[in-house]
């Protein structure tokens, strides 16, 4: 995408009041090396990548599970939570680990979401 799609796709998420949240991008490999090189404007040497390898300060998942072309924005949520337990088990001189993966496997709420695509 161009800088002006990239900032479409998060006006389309703000318009439906759902920018908040765990906000990134997910796109394919060769897309974000393309948007690399892409400059935002001509002539200005600033790409839609950052040094920080985001997207208008958004962070980016690189994936090849999207078909290519295709590129979402949105309010993805889930991660591993570990959490370091020193009580339950304080008696006996251990620690308890616990960790709690969450993992997205539907759309909860489709205006968290835009898809950008080359076609």
């Amino acid at each position: 995408p161009t800088w002006a799609e990239t900032v479409n796709m998060e006006s389309q998420v703000a318009v439906d009041n759902a920018l908040l949240g765990n906000l990134s991008y997910i796109m394919r490999a060769d897309d974000y090396g393309t948007l690399k090189t892409t400059e935002k404007a001509s002539g200005t040497a600033q790409f839609v990548v950052d040094r920080d390898g985001r997207v208008n300060n958004y962070n980016v998942v690189v994936s090849n599970q999207p078909t290519s072309g295709d590129h979402y924005f949105g309010n993805f949520f889930g991660g591993l939570d570990i959490i370091v337990d020193p009580y339950t088990n304080s008696s006996s001189g251990t620690v308890r680990v616990v960790g709690i993966q969450m993992i997205d496997v539907a759309v909860r709420n489709a205006v968290s979401f835009c898809l950008g695509n080359d076609g």
